[in-house]
């Protein structure tokens, strides 16, 4: 009976102290749950859409912008100077901050030497052009290629356009004379452009273009002087007894030699790579604003 009472005893202070024991480790894990979803709850809304979603959008416009290397992409820094100027950027984890400030920076400079790269093609190209083709030359295979096409192409229903010409590279369509709406006309020809991005990569870009550049289109090399010495025809190279890359080399060797040419293809190379990083952990924030970990390493 004794015996019996003292298990029992026993079995009682286990069941207490379990008891107490599930009290004093409990309460504070309870209170640290609720501690961590009340700070990663609290003010994670204004994060997201005040600051992670347009330096995500913002950052990706950059990314193209560096991808692209074309004047039409504008490097944009609005959203990072805006945030900047009111304060709201020190509501971001110190390091995510830093990474925003290089890839910005970095971004930036790569850009910066687009417009001195471009400005050497202004120079350099006219007086390539002018060895193979004149003024005179232009005119002709102008005024023969857009009565060719008048003559084939039916521009009443449009659709002769897309099937003829496809954006496989940067350039435009057919200009077309609408002044008569019930018979519009080829009045230009379509125009496939060479780029940045074209000079960075020759001469394997020279093959891709040479598969989308047709013989009634032009080969332009400038983005937005439409005149005779920034394009070229096939026509062109062919009463030349060129090659396009024998006709892009000596240019591209002139290029190649550039500083502001050598920092683009380098800088640029380094700044997408930052990019890309960042626009992952950017995306990332959008889902979860606020980290706990942003308590420590803020």
């Amino acid at each position: 009976m004794a015996q019996r009472l003292r298990k029992e005893k026993r079995r009682r202070l286990r069941a207490h102290l379990k008891t107490f024991w599930a009290k004093v480790i409990g309460f504070p894990v309870l209170a640290l749950v609720g501690l961590y979803f009340t700070y990663t709850y609290t003010g994670a809304d204004s994060l997201r859409t005040e600051i992670y979603e347009p330096l995500y959008e913002e950052v990706g416009t950059i990314e193209r912008c560096l991808q692209s290397n074309v004047l039409e992409q504008v490097f944009a820094s609005q959203t990072y100077s805006a945030l900047q100027k009111t304060g709201k950027l020190e509501r971001v984890p110190r390091s995510l901050r830093d990474e925003l400030q290089e890839v910005y920076a970095k971004g930036g400079e790569s850009w910066g030497h687009l417009f001195p790269v471009l400005h050497q093609v202004e120079i350099l190209i006219p007086e390539r052009v002018r060895r193979i083709r004149s003024a005179d030359d232009d005119a002709a295979w102008t005024q023969k290629t857009v009565e060719q096409l008048n003559r084939e192409l039916d521009l009443r229903g449009m659709g002769g356009i897309y099937a003829r010409f496809q954006f496989q590279h940067t350039g435009h369509s057919f200009v077309i004379d609408q002044r008569d709406p019930t018979h519009p006309r080829i009045a230009e020809p379509a125009g496939v452009r060479w780029d940045a991005n074209d000079w960075l990569r020759y001469p394997t870009s020279a093959d891709d273009i040479e598969k989308v550049w047709k013989q009634d289109t032009y080969l332009e090399f400038h983005p937005t002087f439409n005149v005779w010495f920034y394009r070229i025809t096939g026509q062109d190279l062919t009463r030349n007894h060129l090659t396009l890359k024998e006709f892009l080399q000596p240019t591209y060797l002139k290029l190649s030699d550039d500083l502001d040419f050598q920092q683009l293809a380098s800088r640029e190379k380094e700044a997408l790579e930052l990019t890309k990083d960042l626009k992952q952990k950017l995306a990332e924030r959008v889902g979860t604003p606020k980290k706990l970990r942003d308590l420590v390493f803020n």
